[in-house]
């Protein structure tokens, strides 16, 4: 793979992934039946799948790069009037905020000036994606 094939999945994943930091196994069980984005789309009713689009989607949007830092550019009320829940709202800040400090450490030693365009593209694939088979979300 090539490098900037590296960097692009390691980008793709800090804006999908949500990094669980306690290893305590009943936690993460209540956290995989409390978010949709962690569970297999089998297993989501049309409604949560529905909104596990929606957040990839928004995500997607509203996700951008201000100074080699994820921004996320959709406010409360706003995020809100989309019909997530406002849990999902405080979990993206705070992965933006952890992503961004991984991402501080991963610029500097990959010598990394511009993420922007590498953001870009992982947007367009997920568009094409989500365009292509409307099954794809988070």
């Amino acid at each position: 793979m090539k490098f900037t094939g590296k960097v692009f999945v390691l980008l793709a994943s800090l804006l999908f992934v949500v990094s669980c930091q306690n290893n305590n196994r009943k936690q993460q069980e209540n956290l995989e039946n409390d978010y949709v984005h962690l569970k297999p789309d089998s297993v989501l009713s049309p409604k949560e799948l529905e909104l596990k689009h929606t957040l990839g989607d928004i995500i997607i949007e509203y996700v951008v790069i201000e100074n080699n830092q994820f921004v996320f550019k959709l406010s409360k009320k706003e995020f809100l009037k989309k019909g997530v829940p406002e849990k999902y709202y405080n979990l993206v800040l705070q992965n933006i905020k952890d992503n961004n400090k991984y991402l501080d450490s991963l610029l500097d030693s990959l010598k990394i000036d511009n993420i922007d365009s590498l953001l870009e593209n992982t947007k367009n694939q997920y568009k094409n994606l989500r365009q292509n088979s409307g099954n794809v979300g988070l």
